[in-house]
C-alpha cells in the first residue's frame, strides 16, 4: 500500500505528485464541504430560523460564510501540496499581472460581489431597476448576480453594476411609493370636475392606497389639451405597469361616462395663394 501511495504521477523539478497527495487532496475537499454543509444546515439555518431573519440577509451571511470556510481550505490544500504558501505568492503576483493586461473588469466584479454581501446595498428578493427593467434579485455570486425580471426572464448582471452605477431599490422602501399617470382633457372642461373623476378612479382601485391620499396636478396647456397628472401611492412595485394600465382603463372609462372629452392633437394649417404677377 505504501509503494502505491508513494507513487510518482508528475515529477517537475524538485516537486513529486504522488497519489497519496491526490488521494488526500480529494479527503480535505470532501471535509470542507461536509464542514460547509454541517456549518449552514445545522446551525446557521436553525439560527436564522430562530431570529426571523430575511431572505436578503439570509443569503449574505451564507454566502460569506461559504467562502471564508473554502479559502481557508483552500490555503490549508495549497500548504499540504507544496509545503509552504509560497506558491500562493507566485499564484498572487501572476494574477495581478493577468489583472494588469485584461482581468480588471473581472476583478472589479469580483470586489463588488464582496462589497454587496457586505454592504447589502442589493439583497436576494429585492425588487431593483437597472437600465429601466424592474426584476428581482434571485442570486448574488462572486462576479455576476441573477435577476428574474416582470417578463419572466433570468438576466445575469455584473456586480459592478449594481455596485457603481445607479440602482434603483424598491425593496428598501420603508413605505409605500409614489407613481403617476397622465391624461390630457379638452379646455372646454370643467377642471373641478375633472380632478373629482381622477380622484374618484383612484380610490375605486383596491391597489391604491387610501393614506396617503392621492392628489391632482394640472401639470400644462397643451397645444390640444389641458394636461393633467394623477399622483397616487401604492406598495405594487414589481407590477407596478400593470397597476398604471388598470387606472389608465377606469380613467378611459370615467371621462367618457362624465362626458370629458379627450381631445385629438389639433393643427390649423393655413394656405397662402399668391396671385399671379402680370
Amino acid at each position: 500500500m505504501d509503494e502505491i501511495l508513494s507513487t510518482e504521477i508528475v515529477k517537475i523539478g524538485s516537486y513529486s505528485l504522488t497519489i497519496e497527495k491526490v488521494a488526500t487532496a480529494f479527503v480535505i475537499l470532501l471535509m470542507v464541504r461536509v464542514i460547509e454543509l454541517v456549518f449552514i444546515k445545522l446551525m446557521l439555518n436553525p439560527y436564522f430560523k430562530k431570529r426571523e431573519i430575511d431572505q436578503g440577509r439570509r443569503f449574505a451571511v451564507r454566502a460569506i460564510v461559504k467562502y471564508t470556510i473554502y479559502l481557508v481550505g483552500l490555503l490549508y490544500l495549497i500548504n499540504f501540496m507544496f509545503g509552504s504558501l509560497s506558491a500562493l505568492t507566485i499564484g498572487s503576483a501572476s494574477l495581478l499581472v493577468g489583472v494588469g493586461f485584461g482581468l480588471q473588469q473581472t476583478f472589479n466584479d469580483f470586489v463588488s460581489g464582496i462589497i454587496l454581501l457586505i454592504d447589502r446595498g442589493a439583497e436576494v428578493g429585492d425588487v431593483v431597476v437597472i437600465d429601466d427593467i424592474v426584476g428581482k434579485v434571485n442570486k448574488i455570486g462572486l462576479r455576476t448576480s441573477e435577476v428574474y425580471t416582470r417578463d419572466r426572464v433570468s438576466i445575469i448582471i455584473p456586480n459592478s453594476k449594481l455596485v457603481s452605477e445607479k440602482v434603483t431599490n424598491w425593496s428598501h422602501n420603508q413605505g409605500p411609493a409614489r407613481f403617476y399617470i397622465e391624461v390630457g382633457v379638452s379646455y372646454k372642461s370643467d377642471i373641478d370636475h375633472v380632478e373629482k373623476t381622477l380622484l374618484k378612479c383612484a380610490d375605486e382601485n383596491s391597489e391604491v392606497l387610501k393614506e396617503p391620499r392621492s392628489a391632482v396636478q394640472l401639470v400644462n396647456f397643451g397645444d390640444s389639451s389641458l394636461d393633467f397628472r394623477l399622483y397616487y401611492f401604492s406598495h405594487e412595485f414589481f407590477f407596478a405597469e400593470k397597476l398604471k394600465s388598470d387606472l389608465r382603463k377606469s380613467l378611459f372609462k370615467a371621462l367618457a361616462r362624465e362626458k370629458i372629452e379627450i381631445p385629438f392633437p389639433q393643427r390649423d394649417i393655413w394656405f397662402k395663394n399668391n396671385e399671379a404677377k402680370d
